[in-house]
């Protein structure tokens, strides 16, 4: 997993039992923290970009200050966080600074004081359905959620209920994302179908959009709107051999414009990002790729 900086210059990335942070202008490794015995999941920075919040495959959520350029193996967290009775797959801060939210494949969403590391509340539920993926609204007042029937949930984070449902997809919603202005929200399928929804009707604004993909592992906003990406594989044509791509989609036409290759393995779920310039993509497999060139365009050879 991975997650860009406040400021925007470095990228903080999970695998394994390891935390590496990253230079993007050099696309090096500038720290790396070893010995932990449990597998990394999500990673979030705090808003000052002081500290960073991971996940793991124990149910716990753990909070670290980041020293740049310290190479390590004897971090010790500043806060642990336990409720979670299975992996905790993301993590959210929200702006007040004084709270975060995490998900786990328990099913539930859980707020938590960042000071204390206590839950504040009761856990958030979708039913009888499991949420596979949230986003919090640029205002920071809503939530929104993908779970595992195809359901698309809006959620009032003071309150924690749900204030509005979307009803289209019809199985698991693996990926979502708000547009900058808080109007709009990408919604990605585990068949590989996209949607565009407008928040404050609920209705479709574009899709059902077949992307290609087998599945689709995220879908998110470019920094200006006007495109959007996905990521996910699909089977090559008589082989039993997946093949992960990146597709560039136009937000008022629907229409695919590019299509990024170079992964030899799975890109992880919801690990998708463009940089500020909206020139690259961060999309990390078992090592992370930037992509800007070497975009093949649609209509041009295809090597599936």
């Amino acid at each position: 997993m991975i997650a860009l900086s406040p400021d925007e210059k470095k990228v903080v990335s999970g695998t394994g039992h390891d935390m590496k942070l990253w230079d993007i202008d050099i696309g090096k490794v500038i720290a790396k923290w070893t010995g932990r015995r449990d597998k990394v999941m999500p990673v979030c920075w705090s808003r000052d970009g002081r500290r960073v919040v991971s996940g793991s495959f124990d149910g716990t959520a753990r909070q670290w200050d980041v020293e740049n350029g310290q190479e390590t193996s004897a971090i010790k967290p500043r806060q642990k966080f336990e409720g979670h009775i299975d992996t905790v797959n993301t993590i959210i801060h929200l702006p007040d600074g004084q709270r975060m939210m995490t998900r786990s494949f328990d099913g539930s969403l859980r707020v938590w004081n960042l000071k204390s590391g206590k839950q504040i509340g009761d856990e958030w539920r979708d039913g009888d359905s499991i949420m596979s993926t949230i986003a919090l609204s640029p205002d920071g007042k809503k939530v929104v959620s993908g779970s595992e029937n195809g359901g698309v949930m809006l959620w009032d984070v003071d309150i924690g209920k749900v204030v509005k449902k979307l009803t289209g997809h019809t199985i698991a919603v693996g990926s979502v994302c708000w547009s900058r202005d808080g109007r709009r929200v990408l919604s990605g399928s585990k068949n590989g179908t996209a949607r565009e929804w407008e928040v404050e009707n609920g209705e479709t604004n574009l899709g059902p959009i077949e992307t290609g993909h087998t599945c689709m592992h995220a879908i998110v906003y470019s920094p200006d709107m006007t495109m959007f990406a996905t990521t996910g594989y699909h089977q090559l044509r008589g082989l039993d051999k997946y093949e992960d791509s990146v597709k560039i989609w136009d937000t008022k036409t629907g229409e695919l414009v590019a299509i990024l290759k170079g992964h030899t393995d799975m890109v992880y779920y919801g690990c998708l990002a463009w940089t500020p310039d909206g020139k690259k993509h961060l999309s990390p497999g078992h090592s992370i790729n930037q992509s800007g060139n070497g975009v093949q365009r649609r209509g041009s050879r295809s090597h599936c």
